[in-house]
């Protein structure tokens, strides 16, 4: 192996490395299902989530299709900011025990993040559009302790 002319070492470390990350979130996948709800009868679910920073805030990006509004908790506190939901199987007329092959996945979910910083918990926003959750959470120029909830519009 790798004596050929045509093997291609970029290729094959590439290859290692989206390897290790598949096996990264498979092993992530387990333990949220585990130890942070999300394991159900019908399959186990944990959203895709995005964070990021600029200068004024920090956003949490999930993608939440078929959720609603009042599917989605967040909750804030201090620097620690969590998301929850839940994702119920609704389809009209047919029970999970008639299917053949279910690969949509349902139930609940909880995740949790530390951010570098405490964020204002008053000014927190949250947007739900076209299956994408979008959570702005602004830094905190004071001192203050805050906890809340957010609503999600």
């Amino acid at each position: 192996m790798g004596q050929g002319k045509n093997f291609d070492y970029r290729k094959f470390l590439r290859n290692l490395e989206e390897l290790k990350f598949r096996e990264q979130h498979l092993y992530a996948e387990r333990v949220t299902a585990v130890y942070g709800g999300g394991m159900t009868s019908t399959g186990e679910w944990t959203p895709a989530i995005d964070v990021y920073e600029t200068k004024e805030s920090f956003f949490l990006v999930a993608e939440v299709a078929g959720l609603s509004e009042e599917d989605i908790r967040i909750e804030v506190a201090e620097n620690i900011v969590a998301l929850k939901g839940e994702r119920p199987f609704t389809r009209k007329g047919v029970s999970s025990e008639n299917y053949y092959r279910m690969e949509f996945s349902y139930g609940s979910f909880e995740r949790s993040f530390t951010l570098p910083c405490a964020v204002d918990a008053l000014e927190v926003k949250a947007v739900l559009k076209d299956g994408i959750l979008t959570v702005k959470l602004p830094r905190s120029d004071s001192g203050r302790k805050q906890t809340t909830i957010i609503v999600v519009k």
